[in-house]
């Protein structure tokens, strides 16, 4: 820029990249500039070079790790005459050294990619220079605020920094891109940044770079983390996602280092934010690695990791690995005399007891964990506890305690503002609600529930909520879209590495086997495999459809309510209707997923409050008042 009046900027960006995907079409992928500028310069060395369903998601890998840039792609695409194409991907993770061999009638300093940018380079001001420099350290980009944190070192003043940014952006050395909120983001093309990371060990200046980098990814996690529990948690995973790939860096540089207290400090603090948002086999593989290189850091670190490293594991199906960190957990949080994480381990040792159908161990269990977090008026934890104590109920098959337990933990979750329990609980809700017939309840818990996880931005982690949409699917009779829910349900799951849970693991199986029956094999499968390979967002119209239904039909076959006043609740209807019906004790239970002294309980209470001496009084009254 020459900063004259009636200039203008006309920027240039990098060409068209298709997205990254396993099973991009030849179509798909040359119909990208970068694609077709790489098939064209290829063609130049080999004519014979086509784009072909094997290949064509390596070449359009290539294009993504060149960024786009013009001049990278030519410089790769001639390595084609000597290189196989897996062979050049693989390469390419050091892009520089193997991006030289242009033209000879090009300029020097376009005859290699690390010429270019030197060029560019040499031509700012030693400030400029220097800011580039510590720039290059963030992976992914980072706000104005991160940069002005992490270039304090050299003393430069916060407008300095910002001017410094905007006349990088104005070499294009430097992009804009709008983060969270509208915020700006500023970011290097991974090959441009490798050169500036290439001039901080050529000045000596990486390790304090990386350093200063790991620090600031310290203190921003620390104040973030705990703002994910809150109210306002939407917003606060909004800001921490953008940050992955430097929280991802700072924890490798971490484990470089051997900086066993940095490496626990960060991967122990980020444990909510990879379950919220499914990245949970990542972050068991951060934690085993810290585990394995820091024997010297104090308990509570070890602790902490042990218990996220147990929380993990037991979701990703290997309890054994699971149950054994978490009884270590546990064992050093009792020493420490830390109450609340002795709780947290307690809560999560219930969880695997509760997923393995044990649940008299899991309501032992969580019982303490529960005295444990009321002990310390933590509300986020108490709320958790009494949704898993409803669940173990659940389990059970005593659902009236299931949905006393709840709602008080809806109450607790509305009262923090904690959308990831409300979440929970409404979804069980609507599993409840379909078991019972009330099929509008069931669509208003369920619709509630993936809007607070949508929200929250965890569709991937909303795959419970997707199966319950499932059940109801086929309790309003739409085996098809059924099939396609619980299929879309099931591959987020598997995608995540993880499985579906007890007890509402029974509920799907059943849901699914009901599918089955009543749908052609050719059918199930067309509609199973359409479910499978699409994502929880493409999913809108099923949603829609099944919650129409649900409604419709709820307000068609709403059953009569008592006309005297008396005030059953919708359980002590059931009971009633099976009894007129004829059905023992045994059989209301089995129908209604129940005991057998919670059915006599409840027919206690409608004998006491219709004022009726006997069973058969209570069958006559219900054929009497239109009940059946």
């Amino acid at each position: 820029m020459l900063n004259l009046s009636g200039e203008h900027d006309l920027p240039v960006p990098p060409l068209t990249l298709p997205a990254a995907h396993d099973a991009v079409s030849p179509t798909d992928a040359a119909a990208s500039a970068a694609v077709h500028l790489f098939l064209e310069r290829a063609r130049a060395v080999r004519p014979d070079f086509r784009l072909t369903e094997t290949n064509a998601a390596t070449v359009v890998a290539i294009c993504q790790r060149l960024d786009g840039l013009p001049l990278a792609i030519e410089l790769a695409s001639a390595r084609i005459a000597h290189l196989p194409l897996d062979a050049l991907h693989r390469r390419l993770e050091h892009r520089l050294p193997l991006l030289t061999g242009g033209a000879r009638d090009l300029p020097a300093r376009l005859q290699t990619m690390r010429d270019a940018i030197a060029w560019s380079y040499d031509l700012l001001t030693p400030e400029e220079q220097t800011l580039f420099r510590r720039l290059a350290v963030f992976v992914g980009g980072c706000t104005l605020e991160a940069a002005e944190a992490i270039v304090e070192a050299t003393e430069a003043q916060n407008d300095a920094v910002l001017d410094g940014i905007a006349s990088l952006v104005s070499k294009s050395l430097v992009q804009t891109v709008e983060g969270p909120g509208g915020e700006p983001r500023y970011q290097m093309l991974e090959t441009i940044r490798e050169y500036g990371l290439e001039q901080l060990v050529h000045r000596g200046e990486d390790v304090a770079m990386r350093d200063t980098h790991r620090d600031w990814v310290l203190a921003f996690v620390k104040r973030t983390i705990p703002a994910t529990l809150g109210p306002g948690a939407a917003t606060w995973l909004g800001r921490l996602e953008p940050e992955h790939d430097n929280l991802r860096a700072a924890l490798a540089w971490a484990l470089a280092r051997r900086d066993g207290e940095a490496a626990f400090r960060l991967s122990g603090t980020l444990l909510s934010f990879w379950y919220m948002r499914g990245h949970i086999g990542e972050g068991r593989r951060w934690l085993e690695a810290s585990l394995a290189i820091g024997a010297d850091v104090p308990a509570a670190h070890r602790a902490r990791a042990l218990l996220g490293l147990g929380w993990f594991a037991n979701e990703l199906g290997d309890p054994e690995r699971g149950t054994a960190a978490l009884q270590e957990s546990l064992a050093l949080y009792r020493a420490l005399g830390d109450r609340f994480n002795t709780g947290n381990a307690l809560d999560l040792l219930g969880i695997a007891a509760e997923d393995h159908g044990d649940y008299a161990l899991a309501e032992q269990l969580m019982t303490e964990a529960l005295a444990c977090f009321e002990e310390i008026g933590n509300y986020h934890s108490i709320s958790q506890a009494i949704y898993h104590l409803g669940v173990i109920a659940y389990g059970q098959g005593d659902l009236d305690l299931a949905i006393a337990r709840y709602e008080e933990s809806q109450r607790l979750a509305r009262a923090a503002g904690d959308h990831f329990n409300l979440a929970n609980t409404l979804w069980y809700q609507g599993l409840i609600h379909c078991k019972r017939g009330q099929l509008a309840r069931a669509a208003d818990a369920l619709e509630e529930a993936l809007a607070m996880e949508e929200a929250l931005g965890n569709l991937e982690g909303a795959a419970p909520t997707f199966a319950n949409f499932g059940v109801l699917a086929v309790a309003v009779d739409r085996p098809d879209v059924a099939t396609r829910l619980l299929a879309t349900a099931a591959g987020a799951v598997d995608r995540r590495g993880v499985s579906f849970c007890l007890p509402e693991r029974l509920d799907y199986d059943r849901a699914l086997t009901d599918v089955r029956n009543r749908l052609d094999e050719p059918i199930f499968r067309a509609a199973w495999d359409a479910g499978w390979t699409r994502t929880i967002r493409e999913s809108a119209s099923d949603i829609d459809e099944i919650l129409a239904a649900a409604r419709s039909q709820a307000n068609l076959t709403a059953p009569p309510t008592p006309t005297d006043g008396t005030g059953l609740t919708p359980r002590e209807l059931d009971v009633l209707r099976l009894v007129a019906q004829g059905h023992s004790n045994q059989q209301v239970a089995d129908a209604l997923f129940i005991s057998v002294p919670t059915v006599k309980s409840h027919l206690t209470n409608v004998l006491g409050k219709l004022r009726l001496p006997s069973r058969s009084a209570a069958t006559a009254y219900a054929h009497t008042h239109g009940l059946l």
